[in-house]
């Protein structure tokens, strides 16, 4: 099966899609899923934008489909939801007869809570977690150079201090001696 012209990976009546710009989990109607051929459909929600790059683009995106987890999504439709356990509900745990199907429903539900775990557990340490890592680098280096221009400066100015300080103080020396000698040819004439 192809999404947006990608190989989306299928599992009975559920087609998975996860790439750089799309990340898509559909159940599809039996209808849908059965018949061969053609359709469009559109995506109105669902999932999560995150810009980890350093401009605002689409190459700095990423995202990752996050599905409903609600009592009324858990489960499927073969077994039921989460939500047809209560009292009163299709599958009640009243009745003894309903504990299979009720324990199919709560083994469904954690199955698809320990995928989305691991999808989003993945999402965090290979996704942000990496981008993070490799801004912290960049930063450490950013922050480096700025010290070392920062240090440069520093030298530079010490530096020219210095040689101010030796200029003056030659200076003085010099209209000392200059100030001298006509002294020391006075004291010989007198």
């Amino acid at each position: 099966m192809l999404i947006n012209g990608q190989q989306a990976s299928v599992d009975g009546l559920t087609a998975n899609l996860r790439s750089a710009g799309l990340d898509v989990v559909i159940d599809l109607t039996e209808n849908f899923g059965t018949t061969l051929g053609n359709d469009s459909f559109s995506v109105t929600g669902g999932g999560a934008n995150f810009q980890i790059g350093p401009n605002v683009n689409s190459q700095g995106r990423i995202s990752i489909g996050i599905e409903s987890i609600t009592a009324a999504n858990l489960g499927n439709t073969e077994s039921g939801f989460l939500n047809n356990l209560g009292t009163g509900r299709t599958t009640q745990l009243l009745d003894a007869e309903n504990l299979p199907r009720a324990e199919e429903i709560v083994n469904s539900a954690i199955i698809q809570i320990s995928r989305l775990s691991g999808r989003l557990g993945g999402f965090q340490a290979n996704q942000v977690e990496t981008n993070l890592n490799s801004l912290r680098v960049a930063l450490e280096n950013v922050t480096a150079s700025e010290s070392a221009i920062r240090d440069t400066d520093y030298s530079v100015e010490v530096s020219n201090l210095t040689r101010a300080q030796i200029l003056l103080q030659s200076t003085t020396n010099i209209l000392g001696i200059a100030n001298a000698a006509p002294q020391n040819v006075l004291s010989l004439l007198r």
